[in-house]
Order: C-alpha cells, then sequence, then structure tokens
C-alpha cells in the first residue's frame, strides 16, 4: 500500500514538475528547443522530443538509485508514478491532442478539455502550461473555445 501511495504521489506531482519545467525551461531558456512544438511539424519527429528523452532518463536514474541503493528503495515506485505520469502524456498530449500517430483515430471529444487548453497555450505560447490536469487560469477561459481576441498581458 505504501508503494502504491508514492506512486499516486509521484505521478500527480509530476504534473507540478512537468508544468513548471514547460514554463520556467521550455518557454525560457530552453524554448530554441521547444520552438520546434509551437511550428508545424517537417517530419515524424521534432527537436522538442528531446525534452521527454531527458525526462526518461531521469526517471530510468530515479529507479534505478532505487533498485542498487538499499536505502532508497522508495525510489523504485516514484520512479513507476513518474513513468506512468509520462505514459499518460504521451496518451494525451502527442496522441490525442496533436494526432501525432495519423492511423490512430482517437475521438476528439474524449479530451475536449486537454485539446481546448493545450491550443490556447499554442495561440498564446503562455498559460496553461499543465498536460495532463491543465489548469487554464480565470482571466483566459473566455477564449475557450474559439475567440480572435489576445489576452493582453495587463489581464
Amino acid at each position: 500500500m505504501k508503494e502504491a501511495s508514492l506512486a499516486l504521489t509521484a505521478f500527480i506531482l509530476m504534473e507540478l514538475v512537468a508544468s513548471l519545467a514547460h514554463r520556467l525551461i521550455f518557454h525560457r531558456f530552453g524554448y530554441g528547443i521547444h520552438e520546434s512544438h509551437h511550428l508545424p511539424r517537417a517530419g515524424i519527429f521534432e527537436k522538442n522530443d528531446f525534452y521527454p528523452l531527458i525526462s526518461a532518463c531521469i526517471t530510468m536514474a530515479v529507479i534505478a538509485l532505487g533498485i542498487w541503493v538499499r536505502p532508497l528503495q522508495f525510489l523504485i515506485p516514484v520512479g513507476f508514478g513518474m513513468t506512468a505520469y509520462g505514459v499518460a502524456y504521451f496518451f494525451i498530449h502527442d496522441l490525442a491532442v496533436h494526432q501525432r500517430a495519423g492511423w490512430l483515430k482517437m475521438n476528439p471529444s474524449w479530451f475536449k478539455w486537454h485539446y481546448q487548453a493545450h491550443m490556447l497555450h499554442h495561440r498564446f505560447s503562455g498559460a496553461p502550461y499543465g498536460f495532463v490536469f491543465p489548469v487554464v487560469p480565470k482571466r483566459l477561459k473566455k477564449y475557450l473555445p474559439g475567440g480572435n481576441e489576445n489576452p493582453s498581458k495587463n489581464e
């Protein structure tokens, strides 16, 4: 039961970690890599795919530490929670929202909130930064769905 709680906690906390990384790294000094995600894709891969690769390496290191260092065994379920978040991210963001597997047709209404929130992010290159549980700030909700105005920075 303790392991399941650790994995679930890690899964939930990963949304905060991913959201902060997206805002503070991807949209700041790491934008040179992330920008490819905000442009039309020119092939199967984009430079931005480097970020999930880094996350996977960190997750593997967390699990490896849990396996190799006995006092850190609690990191094994934490790593599995991180892995589950990565799978959810891939499924929702890459497959459902961005339709990166053209052969896999998904019902967009299942992920309507994710799609609308993420398209708002792409439209203004700002909030929301979350992936699996995106939170649209109250001041931006009027732009969902549609609308052509640009939210002012002073709102």
